[in-house]
């Protein structure tokens, strides 16, 4: 499957980026997120449109949108701020001699990782913040993959980010506008380094040996799933809390079995904070504002796992944060209880933990750029092992999973009973066309 670069360019906004907003400041929390990119790839089937306005719209619209979202085309100062110099955001366009459907049919990160645009190997201060990639298969489909700085985004933003540009390019009356007030909620502090990021060989070495594979819950197994784990404390567990259990039990079974592990091992959540707090943020709020929930398995019993006690201890940890939250704070009364949440994670122990995130219910498939909503969104690969990415899936109601481990890790799923009875290892992807 030959894959070309056609083009490379810097899209900058359509207008200049006024002087008083030439520094953006990062968040408290923005200081905290790890110097990574968040890819994600948008897949479209073909239409009536031709390859050169599909590129015409696309480039004019992000050029539009940009001037709405100056600090994407910005770079990083350090740990501190973005120079809003208006250098622009990455673009290329590639064209693919197969169809979409070669893709779709068998999914897997090796093909995908090729219709993404190129990662900088270091987030310095001249590397862009946003990426783009846009792939023209022969049947006239096309990929839309996307980069996006973890400095500046969750998922939350991510989104918002990704359907104000596809309202530009539809040339909507109504316009997603990204709020930039997380510096004013989260203040930054001083020193340059909140947390010790991995050095450039140990990031490449690290990524020699994780290995991602996708597993695909549908509608009714989904339904099935909810209802084991269903309890008197929680007797409405949600797909997410049901799916994700099922994980982590299902990976704590497979470090039991290794004779060579003895620690305990737990799950941290990405929880968003828009909603919870007093008073509430619009969803359009831009940066990171989300806080990490911390849970270890100390109180499951070396027997049998019980997906119920697991649905437990992670409903738990939502409730207390909620009621952590769900009040009214002095700024600087606010700051010290999220760095609270931040230390969480040094008071476990030796524990190993695997980050679960998800992307379910986050408006993706309504990403339409002219040519209607794209007929399978997913995370095309991951740098890092112990990573569990959850995403609605094609099916309504059905649930997408990648999960990285490392190689030597790999087979505790690819074996599991438990997680097979449920989902499907690396299904097609199925749509209409």
């Amino acid at each position: 499957m030959e894959i070309t670069i056609t083009s490379i360019e810097s899209i900058k906004p359509s207008s200049p980026t006024p002087p008083h907003l030439k520094s953006f400041k990062l968040s408290f929390l923005d200081q905290c997120a790890e110097t990574v990119y968040t890819p994600i790839i948008f897949f479209y089937s073909s239409n009536i449109s031709s390859r050169m306005e599909k590129s015409r719209t696309l480039k004019e619209s992000l050029s539009t949108f940009l001037t709405r979202c100056y600090p994407l085309a910005g770079r990083l100062n350090e740990n501190i701020s973005v120079d809003c110099n208006d250098e622009g955001v990455y673009y290329s366009e590639a064209e693919a001699t197969f169809p979409l459907l070669d893709i779709l049919k068998e999914p897997n990160t090796k093909s995908m990782k090729r219709l993404m645009p190129p990662e900088p190997k270091e987030h310095g201060r001249y590397d862009p913040l946003f990426l783009v990639q846009v792939t023209f298969f022969s049947c006239g489909g096309l990929s839309l993959g996307i980069c996006m700085s973890h400095k500046l985004s969750d998922a939350s933003t991510i989104t918002t980010v990704i359907t104000g540009w596809a309202e530009s390019a539809r040339r909507s009356h109504v316009s997603v506008a990204p709020l930039f007030l997380s510096s004013s909620i989260f203040p930054p502090i001083d020193y340059m380094s909140i947390r010790q990021q991995p050095t450039k060989s140990e990031q490449e070495e690290e990524e020699k040996h994780v290995v991602a594979r996708r597993y695909v819950f549908d509608a009714s197994s989904v339904t099935s799933l909810k209802a084991i784990a269903a309890s008197e404390k929680v007797p409405y567990p949600s797909r997410v809390e049901a799916v994700s259990a099922l994980i982590w039990k299902c990976t704590m079974t497979g470090l039991r079995s290794k004779l060579d592990s003895h620690k305990s091992h737990g799950v941290i959540w990405p929880v968003n904070l828009r909603a919870r707090l007093k008073p509430q943020l619009s969803p359009n709020t831009f940066g990171n504002i989300i806080i990490p929930m911390v849970k270890g398995n100390k109180d499951v019993s070396e027997g049998e796992i019980e997906l119920s006690k697991l649905v437990g201890i992670m409903r738990r940890g939502i409730v207390d944060i909620n009621e952590k939250y769900n009040r009214e704070f002095r700024t600087e009364e606010l700051a010290g209880v999220i760095f609270s949440s931040y230390t969480e994670t040094t008071n476990m122990g030796e524990m190993e933990f695997q980050a679960h995130t998800s992307w379910c219910r986050f408006a993706v498939y309504e990403a339409d750029f002219g040519w209607g909503e794209p007929v399978w969104v997913t995370i095309p690969y991951m740098v890092k092992a112990n990573i569990v990415v959850l995403l609605d899936s094609r099916d309504t109601g059905g649930v997408e999973v990648w999960v990285s481990l490392t190689d030597k890790d790999t087979h505790m799923l690819e074996q599991d009973h438990d997680l097979l009875e449920f989902a499907s290892l690396n299904p097609p992807v199925h749509y209409k066309y």
